[in-house]
């Protein structure tokens, strides 16, 4: 079976890269050549990894996985703000010496972008929305306690907001999680996605 790992883990992952080639960014300032070596790793580590995270949510956004609604629309708004910052730093800043001053500013600033917009990432994915109506939080909230197959399996890709908010016949859902099982088979298994597929078809989300 193949290993895909978590999104979430591998922005984590981005992060953490970021943040180092920040603090040897900020080194710098005490001439160092392995401060400016090891900036300048992290450095495009940090811009690879941030370039998949890219290609994976214009996947998200063009299959319809995001519903744009709370922390999910602030996480994507800030991923588009992140853009101009990062063109700035590497295209413009880096080949024009005069310019380097404004380095440690847009490190700093995209540094803070790649971190709100990875936190709000993960609350769009783990936590309820407060758009959803009381009511219905809280009877889909009971609903998932004892579904616990579609919190476990369904929030990989997405948050639990887009299960919510989803109004789908029986067998749209099959369609649906069939599409998503097809993706990694060894993540749902076909008896998984029989149960899933029957606990959203009942599931009191209208």
């Amino acid at each position: 079976m193949g290993v895909v790992m978590e999104p979430i883990i591998f922005a984590y992952i981005t992060l953490i890269s970021g943040f180092i080639a920040l603090l040897f960014g900020l080194a710098q300032f005490k001439p160092s050549k392995p401060a400016k070596l090891f900036h300048k790793v992290f450095g495009y580590l940090t811009l690879i990894l941030v370039l998949f995270i890219y290609v994976f949510m214009l996947g998200k956004l063009f299959a319809g996985g995001y519903s744009m609604t709370g922390f999910t629309t602030w996480h994507v708004a800030l991923g588009v703000l992140l853009v101009p910052i990062l063109v700035a730093k590497w295209l413009v800043v880096r080949p024009y010496r005069a310019m380097l001053k404004l380095a440690p500013a847009l490190g700093l600033t995209a540094f803070a972008l790649l971190f709100a917009a990875v936190n709000l990432g993960a609350l769009s994915r783990y936590a309820v929305p407060s758009t959803v109506p009381s009511s219905v939080e809280d009877v889909a909230s009971a609903y998932f306690v004892e579904h616990v197959l579609i919190g476990a399996k369904c929030t990989r890709c997405h948050g639990i907001d887009v299960v919510i908010e989803a109004e789908k016949t029986a067998e749209e859902w099959d369609e649906t999680v069939k599409r998503m099982q097809a993706k990694d088979p060894s993540w749902i298994s076909d008896e998984e996605a029989a149960e899933i597929i029957t606990a959203l078809a009942n599931a009191p989300l209208e």
